[in-house]
Formats: C-alpha cells, sequence, structure tokens
C-alpha cells in the first residue's frame, strides 16, 4: 500500500534525493538515474537562485481576544507539564509564509479533510486546529507481555515516539518510577524562535493544508530557545542546523511550490516501539 508525500527535494542529499523519486528505494545496479538527479539539480538550482533569507516581516501578534483565554488555558496547562517553567512559551498569531520548515516532507493523507472547515475569519474555528484543548490519538493499538514487563506499541500515526528515560517520585506515593512517555509531539501547533527565525516544530500535516486553502495567519504557542537543542535533538534526522540557519533555508511555504518540492509516493507504515525491562544476574 503506498502514500502521497511532499518533499522538500533541493534540501536532500543527492543520493536521498534519488532514492525518493524511486519510492524511497536505492536504485539497481545499473538503472538509469538520469532524470531523477536531473530534478535534484534542478531544484537544487532553484533553491539558491532566489534572494538569501531575511529575518521575518510580520512580528508575532496576540491572540485575538476571542481566542486569547484560549490561549492562556493552554499555557497554563503547558506551564503544569514543565512543572511550572513555562516562561519561554507564548501564545500569538503567526505568518505561516515566514516559518521555516525542520522536516523534508509531509503525509499528505487526510489533509483536506482536516482542514476542510477552516476560514480566514474564524478565530474559533482555527483555534480549534491550531490550539485543541484535547489531545490524544485514537489509532494507537498496543500489546503487553505475558509477563507485564514489555509492551509493544503502534500507530499508524509517524509522530509516535519515545521519549528519554525518565527518573521521577510518583506524588504522594514516595515510589521511584523510571520509564518513558509514549507522545505523538504536541496537539497545538508549536513554533520555535531561534536566531530571529521562526521554525515550524509540531503541526504540518494542519499548517500544509491551511497554506492549501490560503490561510496564512494562524494562531499557535511559540517558544523562545535556548540552544539548537530545543529546535532538535541530537542525531535527529530532520534537517539540520547548517540548512535551517543557512542562507538558503527550506520555508514552509516551498512544500507548495512546484519548484522546490515534488509529490513522491511512498510505502505506507506504522510506526511502532517496543519497550521491556530485563532482570538478570552479574557475577562480581
Amino acid at each position: 500500500m503506498k502514500r502521497l508525500v511532499r518533499v522538500l527535494l533541493p534540501w536532500l542529499e543527492r543520493h536521498d534525493a534519488v532514492a525518493a523519486q524511486f519510492g524511497f528505494r536505492l536504485p539497481e545496479p545499473g538503472e538509469d538515474i538520469c532524470a531523477e538527479t536531473a530534478a535534484y539539480e534542478r531544484q537544487s538550482a532553484a533553491r539558491f537562485a532566489r534572494p538569501p533569507f531575511a529575518a521575518p516581516s510580520r512580528a508575532v501578534e496576540p491572540l485575538p481576544a476571542v481566542i486569547a483565554e484560549r490561549g492562556q488555558r493552554l499555557l497554563a496547562a503547558l506551564a503544569t507539564a514543565l512543572e511550572g517553567d513555562a516562561s519561554r512559551l507564548r501564545a500569538g498569531i503567526v505568518d505561516l509564509t515566514e516559518l521555516l520548515s525542520m522536516q523534508k516532507a509531509v503525509c499528505l493523507d487526510d489533509i483536506e479533510q482536516r482542514v476542510a472547515l477552516a476560514s480566514a475569519d474564524d478565530w474559533t474555528g482555527l483555534a480549534e486546529i491550531c490550539l485543541p484543548e484535547e489531545g490524544g490519538d485514537a489509532t494507537l493499538q498496543g500489546t503487553y507481555d505475558r509477563d507485564g514487563k514489555g509492551l509493544t506499541i503502534t500507530s499508524v500515526n509517524p509522530n509516535l515516539r519515545v521519549t528519554p528515560v525518565q527518573n521521577f517520585l510518583m506524588p504522594g506515593s514516595g515510589v521511584r518510577v523510571i520509564g518513558f512517555q509514549v507522545v505523538f509531539g504536541t496537539a497545538h501547533v508549536h513554533v520555535i524562535s531561534y536566531r530571529g527565525r521562526l521554525i515550524l516544530k509540531d503541526g504540518y500535516h494542519r499548517c500544509y493544508g491551511l497554506l492549501a486553502r490560503g490561510i496564512t495567519a494562524i494562531p499557535c504557542i511559540i517558544e523562545e530557545a535556548r540552544g539548537f537543542s530545543d529546535v532538535q535533538a541530537v542525531g535527529s534526522t530532520l534537517i539540520g542546523a547548517e540548512d535551517l540557519l543557512g542562507s538558503h533555508p527550506p520555508r514552509l511555504a516551498d512544500f507548495h511550490d512546484p519548484e522546490l518540492s515534488m509529490t513522491l509516493e511512498q510505502q505506507n507504515f506504522r510506526k511502532t516501539i517496543r519497550i521491556s525491562a530485563e532482570e538478570f544476574v552479574v557475577n562480581v
């Protein structure tokens, strides 16, 4: 089963761009790659032919009064999750055309349905999409091991991921818990402000769809990054610092530019996480 993805081809390495055009597989020995290489070279030339990056011309604006209270509730909830440290977060209105992209691709499944009711002059409707007050994902499935010491979790949502190991005391019990969180990224649209650049962190599927409908001003949560580690984790497969902070970074709007992106087929998949604990002895 295949799915369609929109790919920022000129921000891939040459061999990755060629493989993407072959359905995200390596070409066979002797297989002609001239057309795919030429497409990559053409889009790379278009990337560097445009003017160098300029800081956003439109400042982040406060939320309109009709959704301001929703923004404050969300910020309060985030402060609780961050143990009160939410000083780097704020709610506001950003221009999607000013955002940079650190994702190389966006899955196109169900985008139109997700934003079908969105309207540029309906702030309440846009807040329902961009600042939802309820998270969760109904596509999450999983099974426990018979001994209760392991589990396998799977979802069609490619954003499923596991956080680094955490060590904490259960409130009120004093019981120590060492484990992981399984998350889908943030439920809200999350933008990172770093070195004068606004970078979209979470919400690509929604933002792609809103741009396709001509909607550019949206509500979101903005985080002031302390360093690049707040933008993305070490070892990430996203577009790296050299390109994001360089003279010709990828813009979110480039996903809609046929000179800078391409719709390709990718084998569909389910994201799976396996977590288990093992007990054993070591002679000393």
